[in-house]
């Protein structure tokens, strides 16, 4: 954490306070007999503590895509992505950094005050937005309804072996948005769970609030010391996030680390605006 006063004057003052964390960590071992430790799960994905890996690894337990060695999604010449069902490392909930800035700025009597909040990275499964493309209530499942959606990815071709490979043209086949969900998310117990994993990245106004002192030609023509009002509004907006339709910040399904790296059904975060009166005698 970083503190400093870029500008104070007689009348004018500026404070800022910048915060940066980090936590780089591998689970070492876990008790005799126990191979893995289950943080959680979730319809489709579970979450755990592996030996040799970072804390909170994220595994689908249904399918996801073929890709290339480039990382591109292999597409059927039917123009749907090609999956494989199994048991597989998707990725991690743990976020890369998390940090913030606080500024406040005092000018007389009025001081306002910032406070954003960030963090980078961390994945998170999504379970509503999984819920919404299997029954078509999001507003991903409308290009296409009537023909011509082009799913990403690289054209493929059997290899001959009973597998695909690229043939390095990108996928132009044209298929009906019905045609494409209903590969990607038929069901609810057989979802290519990638396809629903969201990059935790956000950047939040957390807090920001207006306050007056009045002066004492007020306070002593009224007898009391101290008269300070303020207006103070938390969780008011994000500047910027991945996630569609629900806070980053909501992942949670219990209390503890059952809520790691899973978003199912969350609440909204709580925005507030209110007032305090604070009085001297």
């Amino acid at each position: 954490m970083v503190e400093g006063t870029p500008v104070s004057t007689e009348d004018l003052q500026w404070d800022i306070t910048v915060n940066y964390g980090r936590n780089n960590n591998e689970v070492v071992e876990l008790v005799e007999g126990i191979d893995r430790f289950l943080l959680g799960d979730a319809r489709n994905v579970a979450v755990y503590a592996d030996p040799g890996q970072p804390y909170g690894s994220i595994y689908t337990t249904t399918a996801r895509y073929v890709r290339d060695e480039n990382g591109n999604r292999l597409i059927d010449p039917s123009g749907l992505p090609i999956r494989e069902s199994g048991e597989f490392q998707i990725g991690n909930a743990m976020p890369e950094w998390n940090g913030g800035i606080s500024n406040t700025i005092s000018y007389r009597g009025w001081m306002l005050s910032a406070m954003i909040d960030m963090q980078w990275g961390g994945d998170i499964y999504s379970v509503s937005n999984t819920y919404e493309a299997i029954y078509g209530t999001t507003e991903a499942t409308l290009e296409g309804r009537g023909g011509g959606y082009v799913a990403e990815g690289v054209a493929a071709q059997p290899d001959g072996n009973g597998g695909w490979t690229s043939t390095g043209q990108p996928n132009t086949t044209e298929v009906t948005a019905y045609d494409y969900w209903n590969r990607v998310a038929p069901s609810e117990g057989n979802v290519v769970t990638e396809e629903f994993l969201t990059d935790g990245t956000y950047i939040k106004m957390r807090e920001l609030s207006l306050a007056y002192n009045f002066p004492v030609s007020v306070t002593g023509a009224i007898g009391i010391n101290r008269l300070r009002f303020s207006v103070i509004g938390k969780n008011l907006f994000y500047f910027f996030k991945h996630s569609d339709g629900w806070s980053p910040e909501a992942h949670n399904r219990n209390v503890g680390t059952s809520s790691l790296g899973m978003e199912d059904m969350s609440w909204p975060s709580i925005r507030s605006v209110g007032f305090t009166l604070n009085v001297g005698l």
